[in-house]
């Protein structure tokens, strides 16, 4: 009878870790993929249509995963990539409308 509610602690016992591991491995799998989508968005920073989500995703997926290996660089590199996004829009729209002034200052 001891043997058997021996075994059944540990069968809950093993249960219970096999649980917090599958756990551990999903937000371990949020950190490392949070981490790849910031260096896509920081090395793909030339073309906006795949920065900005990749950048969004490690953002969300190094949140998701707080206080796990990877998960604080990929949110950093997240932040980076939105924020050499953002400096590249700003620098777009002088250089539009400096061209834009230069052609319309030579028109008239």
């Amino acid at each position: 009878m001891e043997e058997n509610n021996q075994n059944q602690e540990m069968n809950q016992n093993m249960e219970s870790t096999s649980q917090i591991s599958g756990e551990e491995k999903k937000l371990k799998n949020f950190s490392i993929a949070s981490l790849v989508c910031g260096i896509v968005s920081v090395v793909t920073f030339c073309w906006w249509y795949i920065s900005l989500p990749c950048a969004i995703v490690a953002i969300v997926l190094g949140s998701k995963s707080k206080g796990q290996k990877y998960s604080k660089a990929g949110k950093i590199l997240g932040i980076i990539g939105i924020a050499i996004e953002v400096v590249l829009f700003i620098v777009g729209l002088v250089l539009g409308a400096s061209l834009a002034f230069s052609i319309f200052s030579l028109a008239s």
